[in-house]
């Protein structure tokens, strides 16, 4: 009879080393099979434009940056340029402060 108990925890302890070793081999594959090398983001860009009471046009350019990977994305900053524009006049500055709070 202790030589039965014996083997029994033998056995046991074969299974639980090959239980180890294939949830280890497992584990492994999964990681390196599904790694990712490069961010992967949704990018969405808006943009509004309002014609004002002097007959300007003004614009609103909104950029949602949105980390849809596994990879951490370190994003220091984002430009947007708009091309073709004519400046407004002080005066025409100082007249959208009222409207930029509307806008937020």
């Amino acid at each position: 009879m202790l030589q039965s108990g014996t083997s029994l925890s033998t056995i046991r302890d074969i299974l639980a080393i090959t239980a180890i070793l294939v949830g280890g081999t497992w584990a492994l594959w999964k990681f390196v099979r599904e790694r990712q090398h490069y961010v992967c983001a949704n990018i969405e860009l808006g943009v509004e434009h309002r014609v004002t009471t002097n007959g300007r046009t003004l614009i609103r350019v909104t950029l949602h940056i949105r980390n849809i990977g596994r990879i951490i994305m370190r994003l220091d900053k984002a430009l947007v340029y708009l091309q073709h524009l004519e400046p407004w006049e002080e005066e025409s500055l100082k007249s959208l402060e009222d409207l930029a709070v509307e806008y937020r």
